[in-house]
């Protein structure tokens, strides 16, 4: 750490195991992301200086304070695209499952009139 309480200038590059880990997981490596702060503007880094120094906080804290505090706010609005999700592809599971069933029926149905057809044309062999 800096002492402004910002991690050294390390690299996040995402890796392929990064894709697959869980929000829950114990590692301490981000999920594929660079240290947010080279992305955040000089007014919002004016902004955090000035409540690091008003609470003695470092800004890394301060910034876990301010995902823990969005990541509580938004859980609902999470939760209703999760639902979403699911119910499209249920929606979707219905519709591929029921063209499944159309289409076996007419293939069924067309195996059964070729049968029908075979067993009542004549033979050509008792004709010879």
């Amino acid at each position: 750490m800096t002492k402004y309480g910002a991690m050294e200038s390390h690299s996040h590059e995402p890796r392929g195991d990064d894709q697959q880990q869980s929000i829950d997981s114990p590692s301490t490596e981000p999920l594929g992301y660079q240290w947010p702060s080279s992305r955040l503007s000089s007014h919002d880094m004016k902004r955090l200086c000035i409540i690091r120094h008003a609470i003695n906080k470092p800004i890394t804290r301060l910034l876990q304070d301010a995902v823990d505090l969005l990541w509580e706010a938004t859980e609902a609005e999470r939760k209703a695209a999760q639902e979403r999700v699911i119910a499209a592809q249920a929606e979707f599971r219905a519709k591929y499952e029921a063209r499944l069933r159309g289409e076996a029926l007419a293939i069924e149905s067309q195996a059964s009139k070729v049968a029908e057809n075979s067993s009542a044309s004549p033979k050509t062999t008792e004709a010879l």
